[in-house]
């Protein structure tokens, strides 16, 4: 009995003593970590010793500096790399009006790399008793009083109601402003935004927009738009000169191109003393053809006097 005895203690023993081993074991590793952890969190070679800020867009002036955006995102320099807090910090620097896109990362040992995309003013719209710039997507970059502020293109046919920086002007319930969005987007895809000078989607079925003061194009509604923008640009740059003043009607299947004299204000509607058999300019130089087929790429005679 006393032998048998003796042997169930040993076992007791040894189990007790290898439970005792895996806890030893496990506070060792816990040490290990927490001593790791420690060094991460409190050595100064992972303070933050710098913050670069990358460019997502080229453009040949920015309107938000590198020091407005590495303020807005609240990140110190000397702070621990780990503690910083990217999450955040992206949040805050899409509160930039003007930020369209904002990625912050770690770069070990020490170091921030923000990329910021920035937004491009695309026009300007009417908006309690001032005006606002907005971005391509509709959002409000800023507000003034007077429209000369703004080297942008006017939007017409609408006004936004308590508009506030930083806020998306709603296309929902506003069919007027999402066709102005879609022809903002067209001009811009065909190098044609940055020379217009409005834009009226005031009536969906007879839009019109303004290039400079001499080229004023009649485009109806917004059927089969991106072709027939894409195909006025390659009108305008095959076969106009930018020193002509010129309708261009594409209220119809096909391209309709009236000259007018640069005093003359254009209208939809030409009276009638206007001769649209002329293919004379008012300086003297050749007309280009009145009309021209999108489905040919061609263009045909004057209009009432085609070849």
């Amino acid at each position: 009995m006393i032998v048998v005895t003796q042997t169930k203690m040993s076992k007791s023993q040894a189990r007790r003593r290898k439970a005792f081993k895996r806890r030893l074991q496990i506070f060792a590793i816990l040490a290990v970590l927490l001593g790791i952890a420690a060094f991460i969190f409190f050595a100064p070679f992972f303070n933050i010793s710098g913050v670069v800020v990358v460019r997502s867009d080229v453009y040949s002036d920015y309107k938000i500096s590198d020091d407005e955006i590495i303020a807005a995102s609240g990140i110190q320099i000397g702070k621990n790399i780990f503690a910083t807090n990217i999450t955040n910090a992206e949040k805050a620097i899409m509160s930039i009006p003007y930020a369209k896109s904002a990625d912050v990362r770690r770069v070990f040992p020490n170091k921030i790399k923000i990329t910021f995309g920035e937004a491009q003013s695309a026009a300007y719209v009417k908006c309690d008793g001032g005006y606002a710039l907005i971005s391509m997507d509709g959002r409000i970059l800023e507000l003034a009083e007077n429209p000369d502020d703004y080297a942008a293109a006017r939007l017409e046919g609408f006004e936004v109601v308590d508009a506030k920086v930083g806020e998306q002007i709603p296309t929902d319930g506003n069919p007027v402003f999402a066709a102005a969005l879609n022809l903002m987007e067209l001009l811009y895809e065909n190098d044609l935004l940055g020379k217009t000078a409005s834009i009226d989607t005031s009536d969906l079925n007879n839009m019109e927009v303004m290039l400079g003061d001499r080229m004023q194009i009649l485009l109806g509604d917004d059927d089969d738009m991106d072709y027939r923008i894409k195909f006025i640009k390659k009108v305008i740059d095959e076969k106009l000169s930018p020193y002509e003043s010129v309708t261009l009607d594409y209220r119809a299947a096909d391209l309709s191109v009236r000259s007018y004299k640069p005093e003359e204000k254009p209208t939809a509607d030409p009276d009638s003393s206007e001769d649209p058999d002329s293919t004379e300019n008012p300086d003297g130089s050749e007309n280009p053809d009145s009309t021209a087929s999108p489905d040919s790429g061609d263009k045909g005679g004057s209009e009432g006097g085609g070849e």
